[in-house]
């Protein structure tokens, strides 16, 4: 198995002009209870192309000052707006490179959403 190297994680920090600093558009906040704001950025712009670049949830939890289940709710957003963000269990979230790679992560999900509907409805049999 060839064993690749992950990119490193590119972060740009700038000054807002206002005394804030933006991670790659981003204004961390870690007392943040409603949801993601578009003014913040998007998830997909701290995102690089490539399954060897995935960063995980916590990664981008961390880089965005947004709670573990904000960041997956706003991803979920994201790609039903059109953003092509791709995961696994395995790497985390990265951006497609090629109509092959999204291919693979609808037939991904797709098999997942199987078993979740079987297990499902052995659980109804139950009832």
């Amino acid at each position: 198995m060839i064993e690749k190297k992950r990119a490193a994680l590119t972060v740009a920090a700038v000054n807002d002009g206002n005394g804030q600093i933006l991670l790659n558009g981003f204004k961390p906040n870690k007392d943040i209870i409603t949801d993601f704001e578009p003014a913040q950025g998007t998830i997909a712009s701290i995102l690089n192309h490539g399954k060897e670049n995935a960063i995980t949830c916590r990664e981008i939890a961390n880089i965005t000052g947004l709670p573990f289940r904000r960041v997956t709710r706003r991803i979920c957003a994201e790609r039903r707006e059109g953003a092509p963000i791709l995961s696994d269990c395995h790497n985390g979230f990265w951006l497609a490179e090629d109509e092959a790679e999204v291919r693979r992560c609808i037939n991904a999900l797709h098999a997942r959403a199987v078993q979740i509907h079987k297990t499902a409805r052995a659980l109804e049999k139950l009832l």
